[in-house]
């Protein structure tokens, strides 16, 4: 993919994918070789959406747990709320407060992932990265193809499905810069973005325009505050 300067992105749900704003330097020797959204891609279609549905996830009675939903194929939590997807059609739900009191917010999607500012989610086919704006059911394209996603804290990343660059989304529909090469995992904290190498032979962190190793091999990482 091409990493050069992206003419200023539409500002509405639909717009096509644009090339990351800025690509740092190559990571240093022994980091996780981390990436993001590709700047090519053909207009996807709009991330999927629909009515109210039955509440999906259920979290198992039993000493010290009160039910709140019914089934579930996977929860997403942070600050900005509980989602969970439906095993029926994988549409995507959220949380209102009260045990089984859901409201169904889109549709099924590649993957999804939420921080403490927003929920985001891959269009099935991985076209277009997508941010739910917080209102009915209503998502805006953010990002091109991607891969994976993975958010924590106020920040969200996206790996390249070409070549598995990672890249931190800006906040702004179309604006993704590029922090890292390939990695076998991801994940963040509040305020940090670890990293997997792609052997799984050392757990790295992002530091400044760099990556740091604080740690030997890994099957898999998880962060939190």
């Amino acid at each position: 993919m091409t990493t050069g300067r992206p003419a200023p992105p539409p500002a509405w749900t639909g717009c096509a994918p644009h090339s990351p704003t800025a690509t740092e330097p190559p990571d240093p020797s022994g980091a996780p070789a981390p990436s993001g959204p590709p700047a090519r891609a053909r207009a996807p279609p709009r991330f999927p959406i629909a009515s109210a549905g039955r509440p999906p996830g259920r979290i198992r009675s039993g000493t010290g747990w009160t039910q709140i939903g019914g089934a579930a194929t996977t929860l997403h939590a942070a600050a900005a709320g509980l989602f969970a997807t439906n095993p029926a059609d994988g549409g995507i739900h959220r949380y209102n407060g009260t045990p089984n009191s859901w409201t169904r917010i889109g549709n099924a999607g590649a993957a999804f992932a939420v921080n403490n500012n927003a929920l985001y989610g891959l269009t099935p086919d991985r076209s277009a990265v997508m941010r739910w704006t917080g209102s009915g059911d209503r998502w805006e394209q953010v990002g091109g193809p991607a891969a994976a996603l993975y958010a924590g804290g106020t920040s969200m990343v996206a790996t390249d499905p070409h070549d598995g660059d990672v890249f931190r989304f800006n906040g702004t529909p179309g604006a993704w810069t590029q922090i890292g090469g390939a990695g076998a995992h991801f994940a963040l904290s509040g305020t940090h973005i670890y990293g997997l190498t792609p052997t799984r032979s050392a757990v790295t962190v992002r530091t400044g325009s760099g990556w740091n190793g604080i740690g030997g091999a890994a099957a898999q990482i998880a962060a939190g505050r």
